[in-house]
């Protein structure tokens, strides 16, 4: 099988945080990233932009700071691709992380608890991703997913949970799927 899928690199988005360290995905012939495309498209939308901003401390303060990636966080399990936010209501210590009705999703491949990759999302609009505006996001998503996940397996990318980091297999060379 070919792969179509346009030319990629790898490339952190947030290595500040405790817990977990988020890369994320941007095609080689653009500037912009597929995490900050989204942030910023939603976070200009008065509806939106308050959703932004919850998305963003789930991710950088429950996540990346006081538990990491652990699986009560993903738990929206979507083929290839996890949704954020978790889905349900779930207690992690004395925290209680509910999104009931929230109307983004942010898609996300998990490599370790320290290690995520945040991919593309999108405006939640009907029952399933395939009905959704969101649906070429989610396509898009698991695309991204599939060939890191194969690129991992192979060796190419390889995972060092200790230093928090993705590698390519030649040090010092960029990711570039």
């Amino acid at each position: 099988m070919q792969d179509t899928m346009k030319e990629f690199s790898i490339e952190i988005w947030n290595d500040e945080c405790l817990k977990t360290v988020f890369y994320t995905v941007r095609f080689t012939d653009e500037t912009e990233n597929e995490t900050d495309k989204f942030l910023s498209k939603y976070y200009h939308q008065p509806l939106y932009k308050a959703s932004v901003v919850d998305l963003l401390n789930y991710l950088l303060v429950a996540i990346g700071n006081r538990h990491g990636a652990i699986d009560a966080f993903f738990n929206r399990n979507e083929h290839q691709v996890f949704g954020l936010p978790n889905s349900g209501k779930m207690r992690v210590e004395t925290l209680t992380y509910h999104f009931p009705g929230f109307p983004l999703r942010l898609y996300a491949l998990r490599i370790t608890e320290e290690l995520v990759v945040l991919l593309s999302g999108g405006l939640k609009n009907a029952r399933t991703n395939q009905e959704s505006s969101l649906s070429h996001n989610w396509l898009l998503s698991c695309d991204f997913a599939r060939k890191i996940i194969r690129n991992v397996s192979e060796g190419v990318i390889s995972v060092d949970a200790n230093a928090r980091r993705l590698n390519h297999f030649q040090s010092g060379v960029e990711i570039v799927l």
